[in-house]
Parts: structure tokens; C-alpha cells; sequence
């Protein structure tokens, strides 16, 4: 056994290095304590139609400047190109074929009930958590404000609050929150609803994509470029 025998000095040195030491674990001890508050918000349908893109027609001034102060992806890829089995996919992290939520809303509609097709949703494995789960989890009180729609059923066990009126500021005075704020007005739907409201871009304004593909029916002020 080794035995360190300190002179007076040398040993009130290494008692302030040890003090100093502890109170620097502690401090950092500390900080790994104070989770970060996050909120999430979403926007329907956009696509990368912004300024901060390098779209020269999209008016997009504080997207552009949260995009300056933050990251921007430029690696991005719908699972699927249609809303709810994506929505699947956003909380699980799964591909929405992996969970058998690749149909949207099978069943249920005005066209299906002729033929008594009853509404399909999808029941998630034991072992597939929304990620809201693992925050919870974790500590974080997690609000969704308001939209669900992922193919299965919005479990209880995913929100803290899930409603129009779900906010951050519910939560418990010092714990971490996850709020997220979906916002439907630019929701493809809305571009039905308005489809006789003046254009604040002339169509002759816009470049349209270097490969473009056309559905049925030939969009509208595009017919010059599709092939």
C-alpha cells in the first residue's frame, strides 16, 4: 500500500484543488440537470417554397430569419406523399408501411359507406412508442396544439395536454415542455377554399421546377411548361 504524506502547505494546496474540483462536477452536474425547453412548430403542405430555400418568390421573412439563427436541412424526404400516413411516421419514427399505416383513412368516407366499409385504424405494436413518450419519459411535459390525425388512435399516454388551447405555459413550474403548434392554413385545402381570392404572384412570375410531373389534370397557369 502507497501512503502520500502531504506537508502543511502542499496539503491545504490539494484541499482547495479538491474543493475546486468538486465544485466544478457540481456545477456541471447541474447544467446535464437542465433539459431544454423545445417548441415545435409545423406547417402543412409548404414544401421548400421559402425564401431561406432560395425561393425567389415565397415571402417568407421570419422563416428566413429563425432559419439564419438555426439549422437548415437540405436532405429532406416524405415517407409518403400523402398527410396522415406521414403524420404516422412523424411520431413513430417508423415508415408507415412498417405499421400498416400506408392507407389514408380507409374506409369511413362519403365513397365507402355504400359498401359499409368501417373506418381503419391502425393498432401500433407494444414495442412502437411515440416519441412524445420518451420525452415524457424523460421528464418534459409535452402539449399538442391541436392536430392529430395519424392513422391510429391519439393515446393518452403521448400528451400532457391535447387541445386548441394546449400551451407550455401549463406546465409545472421548472419542468422542461415539448409544445407544438400545427398551423392548417397552409393545408392544401385551404387553396380549394380560396381558389377565387386575388393571386398575390402572377404565374408568369413563377419558375417552375426543372422536372415537373403532372397529375390528371394539367395545373392551371403551368400548361406552357408541362411536357
Amino acid at each position: 500500500m502507497n501512503l502520500l504524506f502531504l506537508n502543511p502547505i502542499n496539503r491545504s494546496r490539494t484541499y482547495l484543488l479538491l474543493l475546486l474540483f468538486i465544485g466544478c462536477w457540481t456545477s456541471l452536474l447541474g447544467k446535464e440537470k437542465q433539459k431544454p425547453n423545445i417548441l415545435f412548430f409545423l406547417a402543412e403542405d409548404i414544401n421548400p417554397y421559402l425564401g431561406c430555400y432560395g425561393d425567389s418568390v415565397a415571402m417568407s421573412p421570419t422563416i428566413d430569419a429563425l432559419a439564419t439563427k438555426g439549422i437548415r436541412f437540405t436532405e429532406m424526404y416524405a415517407p409518403v406523399g400523402v398527410c396522415a400516413p406521414c403524420r404516422s411516421s412523424l411520431m413513430t419514427g417508423m415508415f408507415p408501411t412498417s405499421i400498416g399505416a400506408n392507407h389514408m383513412r380507409t374506409g369511413g368516407g362519403p365513397k365507402a359507406r355504400p359498401y359499409q366499409l368501417p373506418s381503419y385504424q391502425v393498432i401500433l405494436p407494444e414495442e412502437i412508442k411515440a416519441y412524445t413518450e420518451y420525452l415524457r419519459a424523460e421528464g418534459y411535459f409535452c402539449t399538442n396544439n391541436r392536430k392529430t390525425d395519424y392513422q391510429f388512435k391519439n393515446q393518452l399516454t403521448f400528451w400532457d395536454e391535447c387541445h386548441g388551447e394546449a400551451t407550455w405555459e401549463h406546465a409545472p413550474e421548472d419542468q422542461p415542455f415539448f409544445s407544438i403548434f400545427t398551423y392548417l392554413e397552409s393545408h392544401e385545402q385551404k387553396i380549394w377554399e380560396s381558389k377565387n381570392d386575388t393571386l398575390w404572384v402572377k404565374p408568369s412570375e413563377v419558375t417552375p421546377p426543372t422536372i415537373f410531373v403532372s397529375g390528371f389534370r394539367r395545373p392551371e397557369g403551368l400548361g406552357n411548361h408541362v411536357q
